[in-house]
C-alpha cells in the first residue's frame, strides 16, 4: 500500500502513532500531555482525512481495523506491539 499523505494534517500523525500503540484516547492523552478531548477530536480528524475508522471500540478497549494495521508500519509503530 502506497503511503499518499498529500492532504493529511501531519501535526496528526503523532497522535496516531501513539494511539496505535496505546489503544487508548486517555493514556494516549496523558503520554502527549493533552487532553483526552482533544485526542478524540483528532482522532475523528484522521477518522475524516483516512476515510477509514482506524480504531473501534471493542469492550472498554480500541481494536485497529484492517488499514490501520497496515498504515502503522510507515508511521513507525507496529499496530500488534
Amino acid at each position: 500500500m502506497a503511503l499518499d499523505l498529500q492532504g493529511i494534517d501531519l501535526a496528526l500523525l503523532p497522535v496516531l502513532h501513539d494511539l496505535l500503540h496505546t489503544r487508548s484516547t486517555t493514556l494516549t492523552a496523558r503520554r502527549l500531555r493533552c487532553t483526552q478531548s482533544s485526542v478524540s477530536h483528532s482522532l475523528a480528524r484522521l477518522r475524516k482525512q483516512f476515510d477509514d475508522p482506524l480504531l473501534v471500540r471493542v469492550g472498554r478497549s480500541l481494536a485497529t481495523t484492517r488499514f490501520a494495521e497496515e498504515l502503522a508500519p510507515r508511521l513507525g509503530q507496529e499496530a500488534n506491539a
